[in-house]
């Protein structure tokens, strides 16, 4: 104690304490279990995992030996509702305006270089643009990755309500069971049927001209050429360009199959790109 009062040093004072406080912590040299002695520090720990791993089963009179999935799987299906569906309600013009008219005219301009006081004078001409540009920016997820956060966890919800399952309950399955896509999953199924249109001629010509067949481009035999990929350009900034329809269809349309590229009606490129994400989907979830 006469160490403690006289040292001014708090390193010192600290290594008094923890000399005061020592631990009883010892090392096992020798353990006899079932009339064996073992020496080895291996053998010792093999045996003390083996004894504390099976402990439950000695204290349980009926241990279940095997679990069964498929009770889990049997009341996950009797609470499936026949065609139930996940929606988000659009962002009307009013709301927009609304959010217009309370902006607070002191905030700084952001990146698009429109003030706040431009916008709130001219709600009247913007509300309704802008309201349209806020709904496709949940099917094109052009709105920021939190965002897109959030309305993945309200699907969860959503899926445990229909189901009416605990909050610990695996997301995957419940969308496995109720063939739900995910918010991100539902983005790229929209991107590849736009992408579809443009390729068929059944999207506006501004829409149709962004695209470009690699085997238009070089006259030399490449993977790309012969695949019948679309040539992807660079884009200028990762964080713009590449949330834009123009590159991420492009990579959208890229990663699809040639068997599901290649249907000519609409319709049918629906069902099976709708199938190809869903299983895509599972397949991710599993790994």
């Amino acid at each position: 104690m006469d160490a403690i009062d006289n040292d001014k040093n708090c390193k010192i004072l600290w290594r008094h304490l923890k000399d005061m406080n020592s631990t009883t912590k010892q090392e096992i040299d020798i353990l006899t279990h079932v009339g064996k002695v073992l020496i080895n520090k291996n053998d010792i720990a093999n045996c003390l995992n083996d004894h504390f791993s099976t402990v439950d089963e000695k204290l349980i009179s009926n241990p279940h030996k095997s679990f069964k999935s498929e009770k889990i799987n049997n009341y996950v299906n009797s609470k499936i509702i026949d065609d139930t569906k996940f929606s988000l309600y659009t962002v009307t013009n009013d709301q927009v305006l609304q959010g217009l008219k309370n902006l607070d005219i002191t905030k700084s301009t952001v990146t698009d270089g429109v003030g706040p006081r431009i916008l709130k004078l001219s709600r009247s001409i913007v509300a309704s643009p802008l309201a349209h540009i806020i709904n496709l920016s949940l099917v094109w997820g052009l709105t920021t990755h939190i965002n897109l956060e959030r309305i993945h966890k309200l699907q969860k919800r959503a899926a445990r309500l229909v189901l009416s399952v605990p909050f610990d309950f695996p997301s995957t399955v419940m969308f496995k069971k109720l063939a739900w896509m995910t918010i991100f999953t539902r983005i790229h199924y929209f991107q590849a049927v736009l992408m579809f249109k443009c390729m068929n001629g059944l999207a506006p010509d501004y829409l149709s001209i962004k695209f470009t067949a690699c085997a238009d481009l070089y006259n030399y035999c490449l993977r790309s050429t012969t695949s019948g990929l679309l040539h992807v350009p660079r884009p200028n900034s990762d964080f713009f360009l590449k949330r834009t329809f123009k590159y991420s269809g492009l990579i959208t349309w890229n990663n699809l199959p040639n068997n599901i590229k290649e249907i000519d009606n609409l319709d049918t490129f629906k069902t099976n790109c709708s199938n190809y994400f869903l299983t895509e989907q599972n397949k991710d979830a599993r790994n």
